[in-house]
């Protein structure tokens, strides 16, 4: 078939395969109930992770993260090496006293631009703090939803070989074929696709 290991498969790669899934159930009307599930297992990435992108797109709404490659590792800079500049905020706290030492008159002179300049670097070193612990957690966040779709759609596959017992062809028209057209996959012999059926019954 033509699912893909959520592991190393970029989000935005596995949403063209659940809206691509979707939309072929949704053509045929012995499958259309297959679609409720994959709806909302292929927003989860969306909502976990790229809520601010906005806009439609997905079959029952989402739209499709622009950008996103998550392939099961964490995004560069997140948790640790290349991260925030910890321990930045007592520096400001630290050079004043140095100059207070051995330069009394330029500490005096500059003290309240110096405090001023300590409390701005401890305000940015929590906000990105902040948004790293964030950052982290909507990536989790995404795994798990990426995991998710994969299951369903697998899931579906399963469902769908029980419902056209001995048609593997006709199974595999509803998933996105991937290879270009060499591996677009045919009917079964004498079974029309999802897309042929609706075609016929307009």
């Amino acid at each position: 078939m033509a699912i893909r290991s959520a592991e190393g498969t970029s989000t935005a790669e596995l949403r063209r395969d659940a809206r691509y899934h979707v939309a072929a159930l949704l053509s045929d009307s012995s499958t259309e109930s297959l679609a409720a599930d994959i709806k909302r297992k292929g927003a989860g990435p969306k909502e976990r992770s790229a809520a601010a992108d906005g806009g439609g797109g997905f079959p029952g709404g989402g739209a499709e993260p622009r950008g996103t490659a998550v392939s099961g590792r964490l995004p560069k800079g997140a948790g640790g090496a290349g991260g925030a500049p910890r321990g930045r905020g007592g520096a400001g706290g630290a050079l004043s006293k140095r100059l207070d030492r051995h330069f009394p008159a330029i500490a005096k002179r500059h003290r309240k631009e110096l405090a001023r300049l300590a409390t701005r670097v401890r305000d940015a070193e929590g906000a990105w703090l902040r948004a790293e612990t964030e950052a982290q957690e909507a990536f989790g966040e995404e795994m798990v939803a990426r995991a998710e779709l994969e299951r369903q759609l697998r899931r579906n596959e399963g469902l769908l070989m029980a419902q056209f017992p001995g048609e593997r062809g006709k199974v595999r028209t509803f998933f996105r074929p991937h290879g270009g057209a060499k591996a677009r996959p045919k009917a079964a012999a004498g079974a029309a696709s999802p897309q042929e059926t609706k075609a016929g019954e307009r």
